[in-house]
């Protein structure tokens, strides 16, 4: 017989898996704790039992795990560095367009903006999950290497943010992943042109 803590992880669990696909589904304007429930197959008391901030506090708590787990993926082998991140972040948007941890933090993003409540609820947990998904990143990097990092990171932020677009297509997400990857390659090739010579040209 399930102890009641294990009780508790798997009603969490499920109601995270839940306000995950609703999040996904319809968005963080279209989502709401009684669609939520009845997907996890949980009552409403027990949404509010373990989440006593309701439907916000299931979702820092999401936001959190999905952090925390990014960070197991990408950090796996201890320390990251900067080029290394992105890179991988790259191919695995490459491979799958449709991330939803992408689409979810970004549209929670934009929500907190004119949600006072889940911005105090959700946005403090989903600041400090940024941080640490970055962390490999020196506010002092002053190296091509850092910036071209820093570059990416941008790309990667503004890719975010288009794909909760209905007309950018996760094949044009992929057309434009792949050029970013070829461009870093192109950057990092000894015989290619210096870096501020490459940003004069991107300028022009």
């Amino acid at each position: 017989m399930a102890t009641q803590a294990e009780r508790n992880a798997a009603t969490r669990e499920a109601l995270r898996q839940a306000a995950l696909s609703q999040l996904v589904q319809f968005g963080y304007a279209g989502t709401n704790a009684s669609a939520i429930c009845h997907a996890a197959g949980v009552t409403r008391g027990a949404l509010n039992h373990q989440y006593p901030d309701g439907k916000v506090g299931l979702i820092a708590d999401l936001v959190e795990t999905m952090f925390c787990e990014q960070v197991v993926h990408y950090y796996k082998d201890g320390y990251c560095q900067p080029l290394e991140l992105v890179k991988a972040m790259l191919n695995a948007l490459y491979r799958d367009p449709e991330n939803e941890m992408q689409l979810v933090m970004m549209d929670l993003w934009l929500s907190m903006r004119g949600d006072t409540k889940l911005e105090q609820v959700v946005g403090p947990v989903l600041y400090q999950g940024t941080d640490n998904l970055w962390r490999c990143f020196s506010p002092l990097g002053q190296s091509e290497v850092d910036t071209l990092a820093q570059l990416v990171r941008t790309f990667i932020t503004g890719l975010s943010v288009n794909r909760l677009n209905p007309n950018m297509s996760a094949a044009m997400a992929r057309q434009q992943i792949k050029l970013m990857l070829e461009l870093i390659e192109l950057a990092l090739t000894p015989s290619a042109k210096p870096m501020d010579e490459l940003a004069s040209i991107a300028e022009y």
